[in-house]
């Protein structure tokens, strides 16, 4: 994933924009750091609850196109109408509507094809009658595993980290 939305603001009109300049690294290392996590979480089930290893990389697929598409639509939004981002806490929970969802799909052709992806990820996951069965497992042996229990940690202070660097382009 390294690199992709360096070339995507690169090849946008919007590249010199200092914030959104500033934001290119720590929106790609949420994307990863996202990515990894349900990557590595997904192998770590598969090596306790090998039965539920199918379902698990499903998710982990899925989980990771999703942060590729909220990073796209971040930097839409910051492009298009930065106003509607003003500060880093905006990046939490930031409003997305059938008119963006549009502009996007229309002017970004990967767009459509990342948020095809997305659906079909969706559609595979979603009726997959093993999430009763994962979740089960997650909620018991997963979320005592010193495995996990690590990679949660690792993650969540990665996350911190990108949040400090994401406040950072802001002035905080």
């Amino acid at each position: 994933m390294r690199g992709w939305l360096a070339a995507l603001l690169i090849a946008t009109p919007a590249w010199a924009d200092p914030t959104l300049t500033c934001l290119a690294d720590p929106l790609e290392q949420e994307a990863a750091a996202k990515a990894a996590f349900h990557r590595d979480m997904a192998a770590i089930i598969a090596e306790k609850a090998p039965e539920h290893a199918e379902l698990a990389r499903l998710s982990a697929g899925y989980q990771g196109a999703l942060a590729e598409r909220r990073v796209a639509r971040i930097v839409h939004l910051l492009e298009a109408d930065p106003g509607r981002l003003p500060d880093p806490n905006a990046f939490r929970a930031f409003g997305w509507n059938e008119a963006d969802e549009v502009v996007l799909t229309a002017s970004d052709p990967s767009y459509g094809v990342l948020t095809a992806r997305v659906q079909a990820l969706e559609a595979e996951s979603e009726g997959h009658p093993g999430w009763p069965a994962l979740r089960a497992v997650m909620r018991g042996r997963l979320e005592t595993d010193p495995a996990y229990t690590t990679l949660l940690r690792d993650f969540t202070a990665e996350l911190g980290g990108v949040r400090t660097a994401i406040a950072s382009c802001f002035g905080g």
